[in-house]
């Protein structure tokens, strides 16, 4: 059994909770993180980094968001994980956003390891994409 730490960034506080009760019925996630926006969560790698805890092996991020939108967290990412190697165990990102744009799915997926999922999904769907995310 793995033991999965899964970080969610969505403004949305009922789809945070409704991603949470997905991950129960996952055994091999052992912690959940949930943050509002990119920023946040940039400065929490960065002190998860410098406490050396444990990092998330999976990120799902929302596209629209206030402070720092999904693309703007993934340069970000992408930047901080050039400047230190522990972040390259982040293996997968998902973008679980609300944004049917073809020109989001497509910019999303342009990055590697990256799936791609339109709300609203149902509860089943979340399940199969944190199996999937875990396998």
């Amino acid at each position: 059994m793995r033991d999965v730490h899964i970080l969610f960034i969505d403004d949305d506080e009922d789809f945070l909770y409704l991603l949470e009760r997905a991950c129960e019925f996952c055994g091999d996630i052992k912690e959940i993180s949930s943050a509002s926006n990119g920023a946040e969560v940039i400065s929490l790698l960065q002190q998860w980094l410098s406490f050396k805890s444990k990092l998330p092996q999976v990120i799902c991020v929302d596209i629209n968001m206030p402070i720092m939108n999904g693309f703007e967290f993934i340069e970000a990412f992408e930047k901080l994980k050039n400047e230190n190697k522990d972040l390259e165990n982040i293996v997968l990102i998902s973008f679980l956003t609300s944004s049917n744009n073809s020109e989001d799915r497509e910019k999303a997926l342009a990055h590697k390891n990256v799936h791609y999922l339109t709300k609203p999904v149902d509860f089943e769907d979340l399940q199969n994409l944190v199996l999937e995310m875990v396998a």
